[in-house]
């Protein structure tokens, strides 16, 4: 994923800075399935409820993000809202 993530960013033209992070931070795209083990490790199709549950992964990875960012003193740049808000 950071590589595409990069690569996609070099070929559309962005700055190399910000392809450099867009590349560092994709690694993060799917954070929130650490909260679902038993979901990412199931062999074989997922019932209607796990699905349903892996679909909250996005909302999980804000909710990690959010956290990890308000409780650092040092604001990581990669991570802060260019309109000067934390995400």
């Amino acid at each position: 994923m950071n590589v595409y993530a990069e690569t996609l960013s070099y070929q559309i033209g962005l700055g190399e800075e910000l392809c450099r992070w867009l590349g560092q931070i994709s690694a993060l795209h799917d954070i929130g399935k650490v909260a679902m083990p038993h979901i990412i490790r199931k062999p074989g199709r997922l019932t209607e409820d796990e699905y349903l549950e892996m679909q909250m992964h996005s909302i999980v990875g804000f909710q990690i993000l959010h956290q990890m960012i308000n409780s650092q003193s040092d604001q990581e740049p990669r991570l802060i809202d260019k309109n000067g808000g934390r995400a």
